[in-house]
């Protein structure tokens, strides 16, 4: 939801005609995109009348193997005991997410936006995620499709059960991520690692875009007396296993001649009962105001064991002025910064020393902020412009490939950053 409605702000600061649509039922996870936008840019399908999936019909078909199975168990030959038994799995994750490229999950949904599409006359239309790319079959060749992939959810089942982490969000195979890619024209990455393994899938649409915001960071964080940690997640299984990692292997080896506090934020503290329970650590829960909690923290963590694409909340640490100490997962997308403003640590022991180092060094922890407030600002405009010579991308133009070719190759990096004057020129979004 937060880089959705970043993208939206950006958009509209750049003077496009913003809408907005979502799924009935999904109104709390995208209100802050709800509440942004007027009552006339903001569309849903009211009476939409679910249809079973094909992963619901796959679920059905393999209870119905392991009863076949525990029935006749005596009377089969091994062989064919054994083939059946793939189909008897209990996890159906990737048909499940498969199924959702191609099998319509709700009835009405392509006509309701391809009527959508006639009365508004879109020029782009961006979707998020791959599994949502049939989306983009309700429009013509006339418009510009993007699909925005946020996750890398290529396999990202087994990526995460090598962690121990079990997740049924979703994981898709290399052929079902391709099948969803070639329906749009622009694929986007939100790091540069992965926008490099969708354009060796699928060549010439793959554009690094990271997350772009629109908040105001300038205020700077007050002193306190006593140094304060600040940790901030959700509740999904990767941060749980994270923070349970941090409190039995890291916190034991922090510092202890020195008074330290360690606040948590966010749903993750839904959870603090299945946690040790630490002297020092103050479970606070979600908060309306995360802007005053950066302001008296000293420095922040996100021991982060897996996932992939940027940190949000680790680019929100450098954006506030306040050092980081994270692993690799934390720094995703990041890594060129390992040395110059923030601290990355690929062992409980390292995570503790660095912890330790910025709690008994305040210059340290003084230099590191102002090194990542620096660099979020330059990262933020890169991104900036990056958005800005995506939405003035025209599908119709007889040099289209031609000028996808020159934003894909386009090093930002390495060019002054003007950004585009408000409410110029603009498509409809």
């Amino acid at each position: 939801g937060d880089r959705v409605s970043q993208l939206m702000i950006s958009a509209q600061k750049l003077g496009h005609e913003v809408h907005f649509f979502h799924l009935p039922g999904w109104d709390k996870v995208h209100q802050n995109c709800i509440d942004f936008l007027t009552e006339d840019k903001c569309h849903t399908v009211p009476s939409l009348k679910r249809k079973n999936s094909v992963a619901e019909e796959l679920k059905s078909f393999s209870d119905e193997v392991v009863n076949f199975l525990k029935n006749y168990r005596e009377e089969l030959p091994t062989a064919v005991f054994d083939y059946l038994s793939h189909f008897a799995t209990p996890k159906w994750s990737s048909h499940q997410w498969y199924s959702r490229l191609n099998a319509p999950l709700f009835s009405g949904l392509k006509q309701h936006l391809a009527e959508l599409q006639k009365a508004k006359q879109f020029d782009i239309v961006m979707t998020s995620y791959l599994f949502t790319s049939s989306v983009l079959d309700s429009f013509d060749r006339s418009v510009l499709k993007v699909i925005d992939a946020h996750d890398d959810l290529i396999d990202r089942e087994v990526h995460l059960l090598r962690h121990g982490i079990e997740s049924d969000w979703g994981s898709l195979s290399e052929v079902q991520a391709r099948m969803a890619m070639e329906k749009c024209d622009l694929l986007l990455g939100i790091s540069e690692r992965e926008t490099s393994r969708h354009e060796q899938i699928v060549s010439g649409k793959s554009f690094c875009l990271g997350h772009v915001n629109t908040d105001d960071y300038q205020e700077k964080p007050f002193q306190v007396e006593t140094p304060e940690i600040l940790f901030v997640a959700s509740d999904n299984p990767i941060n749980q296993q994270s923070w349970s990692w941090f409190i039995k292997q890291v916190y034991p080896l922090l510092e202890v001649k020195i008074d330290f506090k360690i606040n948590v934020l966010g749903s993750i503290c839904l959870f603090k009962e299945q946690f040790k329970q630490r002297k020092k650590i103050k479970y606070i829960g979600p908060v309306e105001n995360l802007k005053a909690h950066y302001r008296r923290s000293s420095m922040v963590i996100n021991p982060c064991l897996g996932g992939t694409g940027v940190k949000i909340k680790s680019l929100e640490a450098l954006a506030h002025g306040l050092p980081l100490v994270t692993t690799q997962y934390g720094a995703s997308g990041l890594e060129n910064l390992a040395q110059k403003c923030l601290l990355t640590a690929s062992s409980a022991q390292e995570f503790a020393e660095s912890t330790n180092s910025l709690l008994l060094n305040p210059a340290l922890r003084s230099e590191l902020g102002i090194r990542g407030r620096s660099f979020f600002s330059r990262y933020n405009q890169i991104q900036k412009s990056r958005l800005k010579d995506l939405l003035f991308l025209e599908k119709s133009s007889e040099t289209f490939s031609e000028k996808v070719g020159c934003l894909i190759g386009k090093n930002y990096w390495s060019e002054p950053i003007v950004c585009a004057p408000e409410n110029s020129a603009s498509n409809s979004v």
